[in-house]
């Protein structure tokens, strides 16, 4: 399952469900408020998006599976993972946003501003549609939570799954962290 990331939609990963599509099914999603679709009456927290994701996966039925998560969504599906980890086989971390060397506004806007010079215009005419589709409210909403969430801390929870997770970092080299046995 392929987890958009803030502000942005499924669109944003169409090239790697094509790809991945060619070796099994691949499911990617919108979570409320993102990809056109409406926004929910009341706040969506990480813990909230982890529980409608959750509530996906069980209501789907297609067995333990691998969630891959970019930005934000990486928060989600750390969060999937955590709370429901029956659900979950494994967790595929994209570009993981607000360790906490970064866990600022500012520092999130300088790495969006990187990222939106090194993407060919085609990922960037993507991304700013999806961009406007959120709109700058519920972006700003979402940006508050992302933003909160530790997620240094959730991969070495004592409910996490067993072994390593890759938390990858924007333009730094990847780093392994132990999480909990």
């Amino acid at each position: 399952m392929l987890i958009h990331g803030i502000g942005m939609s499924h669109r944003s990963f169409a090239g790697l469900h094509r790809l991945l599509a060619a070796e099994g099914p691949v499911y990617s999603v919108d979570l409320p408020g993102f990809g056109g679709l409406p926004k929910p009456s009341a706040d969506m927290d990480v813990a909230t998006a982890a529980r409608v994701l959750g509530e996906l996966l069980a209501d789907a039925r297609f067995g333990p599976a691998v969630l891959v998560g970019h930005s934000m969504g990486a928060q989600w599906a750390i969060e999937v993972a955590t709370r429901r980890p029956e659900l979950v086989s494994r967790v595929v971390v994209i570009g993981a946003v607000t360790d906490a060397a970064r866990r600022s506004f500012f520092a999130q806007l300088g790495s969006l501003a990187l990222d939106t010079f090194c993407e060919p215009p085609c990922v960037n005419a993507v991304a700013f549609a999806d961009y406007a589709r959120c709109g700058p409210r519920w972006y700003a909403r979402q940006l508050r939570h992302m933003l909160r969430y530790p997620i240094e801390d959730r991969v070495r929870a004592p409910d996490a799954r067993p072994g390593h997770a890759r938390i990858s970092r924007p333009h730094r080299r990847s780093a392994m962290v132990p999480t909990a046995a």
